[in-house]
């Protein structure tokens, strides 16, 4: 026998062993590939059969076609896709390092869709994609993007977020000229979503300028919702670009489409033509299903334009809102009710009750923004509000105060001082209300919040120096800051007159200089000012006046000859538009008239210098003038009936010449509308013998005013 002869034979043995194993697992593979043919059709437990019988002899392109079908695959009750996913990844890990970009990219859609939590899924897919990237076109370099950006996982976006903007985003500029629109769409939307580094100016020029002809309106609307979320500046003229190719196919857009052109927009600040605004929102009105977020965002973006609305378009889309109110959120009542009061068109009182409705119920999850801009636009729109809705609504906001702005607190407080019955919100004027304002919003304020504030303090007559004071202080420090500082922010005239008015009704003398030296910047600014702006200056100067007795300048020298020419004119032109007395007045007046020991009776007269109108004068036996003020709903705050800062104010002044106040409130003498006139007499003459001073106080005003 030759040495290795048995060997040799051994050899020859083995190659026949080898050759039958290759066989086999050729027919092994055959009736495998044959098993997996029709996947994408398979049932939940089908797949579930397959993978445990021919799992760990599947190929990778049958492993990630059964991952893949699990995102459309319904399931029977009880059932989990998730222990299938872990199975079926196991398996793919084995595999992955073979893994195309495509089946990369696929494996983390499926992930995504489904809310997978496998760990370290789409980083390690994301790890095997970069090896090939260059393998990769425009669609599957869009679609590994996506599948991250829609990943319901904070912390996996996080942790891929390197490897996207260091290889796959510049891998996707780079085939961007080859690309589709849908691919475009879905990175621009997926960068969005990631706030990922992406130039979304240069990546669209790029493209050729027909490149949007044959999109899908979803290609296009959610486009330029990422172009609006990124805040990125897009010329108008790619823009235009975007709209003229979404146009065509208007009609078979959703609401979310249509609201997010226009979204984008407004955001931009780029206008949308008037003729395809108005389809726009045509259908928007008449599509189904619609969305109440859709129209919210709509009316916002059309208010941010600038675009005026006719009444008759602001309802259509109101009734659409309404309909599917119930599934929105606080701010998709909140943002269209700002939007329509911007725009100065209203509300019909129906759809407001169902709107407000629908807020209050919202109020769990709702933010302190959603109420004060809410309560915010009621009143720039001069609706009523019932006060059901504003204790509801200013309670949660008080719960939510630490998170609200300096501009929420400031809209808000304007709002309830601003109504026609002004409310005083209580509840924000309590010590821990009162620290949160002034030691955080009350610091984060802008001019306009800041003066705003201090109106609201005027309006309501508000006597806590808790909240008075800081206010004022505040001004101080900012005014102060913009007249050393020309890059600072400055109070406009509105500002100023507003924060001198205030300090006016209040009676803040101590504030006085501050106050002056407000007024001289208004006067370096006169060719601007306003009839209310003049005449809330003069409100200050006759206070002054009154101050010092009648000796004074008050705002002569801060103000020229002419300029306080100008605020006494102002004023008694406001004077003059005071003509009729009401139903009320009268009816107070016959009362008054019957009333023992009052002479010298006159129905809307002046006082001697001629500065105020009274509703009723008298004169009693005594000598004492009365001013017999009939006090209507706005005199007062709701719901302490407390008077309004411009009631005391009024009330200061008549004291000041002589007059005794006798106040009728609206209520007491609504409750008197049916009784006899004996007991409307006998009513008046009881209120003036509680306002009446004594003889002694009598006498010492009447000397007071002789020497005056």
């Amino acid at each position: 026998h030759m040495p290795g002869g048995s060997a040799g034979r051994k050899q020859l043995g083995s190659a026949r062993s080898s050759t039958n194993s290759t066989a086999a697992g050729s027919n092994q593979q055959r009736a495998s590939r044959a098993v997996f043919n029709g996947v994408k059709d398979k049932s939940f437990s089908e797949l579930q059969l397959l993978v445990q019988q021919y799992g760990k002899t599947a190929c990778l392109a049958d492993l990630v076609a059964m991952f893949s079908r699990l995102k459309a695959v319904p399931r029977q009750r009880g059932q989990s896709k998730a222990a299938l996913l872990d199975h079926l990844w196991g398996l793919l890990q084995l595999q992955l390092d073979q893994c195309s970009p495509r089946h990369c990219a696929e494996v983390m859609l499926t992930a995504s869709k489904l809310e997978c939590s496998i760990p370290g899924l789409h980083k390690r897919c994301l790890e095997a994609f970069t090896q090939n990237t260059a393998h990769a076109d425009a669609r599957i370099l869009s679609n590994a993007i996506y599948a991250v950006a829609t990943c319901h996982s904070a912390t996996v976006r996080q942790e891929c977020m390197p490897l996207l903007e260091d290889t796959l985003l510049p891998a996707f500029h780079t085939a961007a000229s080859e690309a589709q629109p849908q691919s475009v769409s879905n990175t621009m939307y997926a960068a969005a979503v990631m706030g990922l580094s992406l130039d979304m100016h240069k990546l669209l020029t790029q493209l050729p300028e027909d490149f949007w002809q044959a999109s899908k309106t979803q290609e296009i609307g959610n486009t330029l919702w990422a172009i609006a979320a990124t805040g990125q500046q897009i010329p108008a003229k790619i823009m235009q670009q975007l709209l003229d190719a979404f146009m065509p196919n208007l009609a078979e857009a959703k609401a979310q489409h249509i609201s997010n052109s226009i979204y984008a927009f407004a955001v931009a600040q780029h206008q949308i033509p008037s003729e395809q605004l108005g389809q726009l929102l045509t259908q928007l009105a008449h599509i189904t299903p619609s969305n109440a977020q859709s129209i919210s965002n709509a009316l916002w973006g059309v208010a941010k334009m600038g675009v005026q609305l006719t009444q008759r378009q602001v309802e259509l889309l109101l009734q659409r809102l309404v309909k599917c109110i119930d599934e929105g959120n606080a701010q998709a009542v909140s943002m269209p009710l700002w939007a329509v009061a911007t725009m100065g068109c209203t509300v019909p009182p129906h759809l407001l009750q169902q709107l407000l409705d629908a807020l209050v119920s919202m109020l769990p999850t709702a933010g302190a923004q959603s109420t004060s801009n809410t309560l915010w636009a009621v009143v720039t729109m001069r609706l009523d509000i019932s006060m059901h809705h504003l204790n509801m609504l200013v309670n949660d906001y008080v719960a939510k105060l630490p998170a609200a702005g300096g501009q929420s607190v400031s809209n808000l407080f304007w709002a309830v001082s601003s109504m026609e019955h002004p409310y005083m919100p209580q509840q924000l004027l309590r010590p821990a209300a009162l620290q949160i304002i002034v030691s955080n919003q009350l610091q984060d304020m802008k001019p306009m919040e800041l003066s705003n504030m201090a109106l609201a303090c005027g309006l309501l007559g508000l006597q806590e120096a808790a909240l008075v004071e800081p206010v004022y202080e505040r001004i101080q420090q900012v005014f102060t800051s913009s007249v050393a500082d020309p890059a600072a922010p400055v109070f406009d005239l509105q500002g100023l007159t507003n924060t001198c008015w205030a300090a006016t009704v209040l009676n803040l003398q101590h504030r006085v200089d501050q106050l002056c030296s407000m007024v001289r910047i208004a006067a370096a600014k006169w060719d601007r000012t306003t009839i209310k702006d003049r005449v809330q200056l003069y409100q200050l100067h006759i206070w002054l006046v009154d101050q010092q007795d009648g000796t004074g300048q008050a705002l002569l020298g801060d103000l020229s000859h002419q300029q306080l020419e100008d605020c006494r004119t102002a004023w008694f032109e406001l004077l003059a538009t005071i003509t009729q007395a009401s139903g009320m007045q009268a009816s107070v007046f016959s009362a008054a008239k019957q009333v023992p020991g009052l002479k010298d009776l006159a129905l809307e007269t002046r006082t001697a210098d001629g500065l105020f109108s009274l509703d009723i004068a008298a004169t009693t036996e005594s000598g004492q003038q009365l001013a017999i003020e009939v006090d209507g709903p706005w005199h007062y705050r709701q719901p302490d009936r407390q008077p309004t800062g411009s009631t005391l104010w009024r009330n200061r002044a008549l004291a000041v010449r002589g007059y005794t106040v006798v106040a009728v409130p609206w209520w007491e003498w609504m409750s008197l509308d049916k009784a006899a006139m004996q007991q409307k007499v006998d009513y008046l003459q009881n209120k003036i013998k509680q306002g009446l001073p004594s003889r002694q106080l009598q006498q010492r005003q009447r000397d007071a005013l002789e020497s005056k």
